[in-house]
């Protein structure tokens, strides 16, 4: 019986000592073993009510820490045990380890993951704790559908059972959540900082600051600076999509219905793009480069020459009146094979501006 119950009392321990960074000296788990054992076989304490509560009062706000550390472990014994402890039980319990120097740790920054989704915050936070090698990080995976409310009283049931830490860092998803705190039902005891996007590498930056002793304020401060945003932007150098850049000098809006029109006309299997620019775009290299990057670009079309060296120009009006046509024939087909399969589908400059109404393939011209 006793080395159950010894191994009960010290897997509770050794669960809620990080928690409440208190340390006992070995031998009051076995003093604890010892006294769970024979108190059970005891009468009911007959200790007057108003006297205990007195006690109690005093070692509150004496020992808080202690006390519930004290009030955490018997409530976990009592569901494993099956023992009913009495309130003397948990004064003399709290008496007995301050008396046996129980030392209470260096306080420490407590670390909170808040995200939304199935398994999100425990997955980074389960990562985190790992490479840290230390159980830092706690983790709360909220449904998709989650109050505020909800979350904050979550978040109030953790600070109330590490009471005394020296800070508190809530590391959360969505901007959504950085409101939490209004919705808390009582004042904070200690200093917290919420802090969004969070992601693995935010966790493993907060997580060794804080296991290096860095104050919470410190943390904060430094963090958009060292974990700026970084990004690399890679386009294909071979097998572009080819495109046709359509531009008008009244807008964009005039540059999307020319290139509609294109589409139109041009067949699917060429598999040529028809991309609108406004003339702004094409202008500045800063702004165009990004879509001479995108596609490999056969043509520009439209009614403002950009003169642009590198690319073949056609003006709208030369294609309505046909002047373009036989440099539109030469830009579509440049990377075709010229056979006579493939210039059947070439396009028709007319057809592109032929009213829905009108029956092309009936004049003569077409055939």
């Amino acid at each position: 019986m006793l080395l159950l119950i010894a191994h009960q009392v010290r897997e509770e321990y050794y669960r809620l000592e990080k928690r409440f960074n208190i340390q006992f000296n070995g031998n009051c788990l076995y003093a604890l073993s010892h006294y769970l054992i024979h108190r059970s076989r005891q009468p009911q304490s007959t200790i007057n009510n108003e006297k205990a509560r007195q006690l109690e009062d005093f070692l509150v706000q004496k020992f808080p820490l202690l006390y519930r550390f004290c009030e955490a472990i018997l409530g976990a014994l009592t569901l494993k045990l099956d023992i009913e402890p009495q309130r003397i039980d948990l004064l003399l319990l709290v008496l007995w380890f301050h008396k046996n120097g129980a030392i209470s740790q260096q306080q420490v920054t407590r670390a909170i993951i808040l995200a939304h989704g199935y398994a999100t915050a425990s997955s980074i936070a389960n990562v985190a704790n790992r490479l840290l090698k230390s159980q830092l990080f706690e983790s709360f995976d909220m449904p998709l559908d989650v109050t505020p409310e909800a979350i904050a009283n979550q978040v109030m049931a953790y600070i109330e059972s590490h009471a005394l830490a020296s800070g508190l860092i809530i590391l959360v998803d969505m901007g959504s959540l950085n409101a939490i705190h209004r919705h808390f039902n009582r004042r904070l005891s200690t200093p917290m900082a919420i802090i969004n996007n969070v992601s693995t590498g935010m966790a493993m930056y907060v997580g060794e600051r804080i296991l290096q002793g860095v104050m919470l304020e410190d943390i904060v401060r430094e963090i958009g600076d060292d974990l700026a945003v970084e990004h690399q932007l890679y386009y294909p150098q071979t097998d572009k999509p080819r495109a046709i850049l359509t531009t008008c000098a009244t807008g964009l809006g005039a540059a999307a219905n020319l290139s509609a029109l294109l589409k139109a006309s041009i067949p699917e299997a060429l598999g040529i793009d028809i991309v609108a620019c406004d003339v702004e775009t094409l202008a500045d290299p800063a702004r165009r480069e990004p879509m001479l990057s995108r596609y490999e670009v056969l043509a520009i079309v439209g009614t403002l020459d950009p003169h642009l060296a590198d690319l073949p120009w056609i003006s709208l009006d030369s294609l309505i009146s046909g002047e373009g046509e036989s440099s539109a024939d030469a830009h579509f087909w440049r990377t075709g094979d010229g056979g006579a399969g493939q210039r059947d589908q070439q396009p028709d400059p007319e057809k592109l501006f032929a009213a829905p109404g009108d029956r092309v393939g009936d004049d003569p011209r077409y055939g």
